[in-house]
């Protein structure tokens, strides 16, 4: 059986001769747009090399839909380039991925996050504060479950110990600090107090009497309860209400 063939650039049926019965293209025309391609593909650096010689060259200015930068195009076929260079242009597509299939891209980086690479790679992008409080929570030799979470907050009624702020969001500050490990608390039950956004972010590591009295604030009874508790329990020395005074 004939079949017919199609052109592959204008897609119409291809009408083979008695002279010509392996014709791949209906035309002239569509022959030659091949043949450019081809030569295109082949002798693309000595193209744009010629292109840039030209004196429209500079005249032509785009702007790259991804980064913004201004530029001239590459080549001369392609007056109504889009993009500075293929790492924007690849930037665009993996975009357009990631919003089409975002199932797959979660399944991926789970997977990714198992290997010893994802690991190194997700080590170094945390930021150094964060990584380094981590390891010193784990020094101490205690892990808060979800439960303890709970209990300190129904312990505090749900507000900020500090301010009295009922709407949140809440921390889990440390009384005493953490850092530096030595000298630094524990991260236990009687050291943590819920605390709003604002009070923790201000504190930071600093240590609560030094911080109430820059802020001219009295150290609220509860703190002082918690330390008490901490001392009978040998988590710190009993020196450490001296500050106080």
């Amino acid at each position: 059986m004939n079949i017919n063939k199609l052109c592959p650039i204008c897609n119409n049926i291809v009408e083979p001769d008695k002279f010509h019965p392996n014709k791949k293209y209906c035309n002239k025309k569509c022959r030659s747009i091949s043949s450019s391609r081809r030569y295109r593909k082949k002798h693309i650096k000595k193209l744009r090399e010629k292109w840039r010689k030209h004196p429209l060259y500079n005249t032509i200015k785009r702007k790259c839909i991804e980064c913004s930068e201004i530029f001239s195009p590459t080549d001369r076929f392609h007056p109504t380039q889009k993009y500075c260079g293929k790492s924007c242009m690849r930037k665009v597509i993996d975009k357009r991925y990631a919003n089409r299939h975002p199932d797959k891209i979660r399944r991926k980086w789970k997977n990714y996050r198992q290997t010893e690479r994802g690991k190194q790679v997700h080590r170094d992008s945390v930021r150094p504060y964060t990584w380094v409080r981590r390891e010193t929570i784990k020094q101490k030799g205690y892990h808060l479950s979800p439960k303890d979470q709970r209990f300190i907050r129904k312990r505090d009624n749900h507000q900020c110990v500090y301010c009295g702020d009922t709407k949140g969001p809440f921390h889990l500050d440390h009384i005493i600090p953490i850092k530096p490990v030595n000298k630094g608390g524990l991260n236990v039950i009687e050291n943590l107090v819920l605390s709003c956004d604002k009070c923790n972010t201000s504190k930071q590591n600093r240590d609560v009497f030094n911080w109430c009295k820059d802020k001219n604030i009295k150290v609220p009874p509860k703190i002082i309860k918690l330390i008490k508790n901490q001392i009978k329990k040998g988590y710190i020395k009993p020196n450490y209400l001296n500050n106080l005074r």
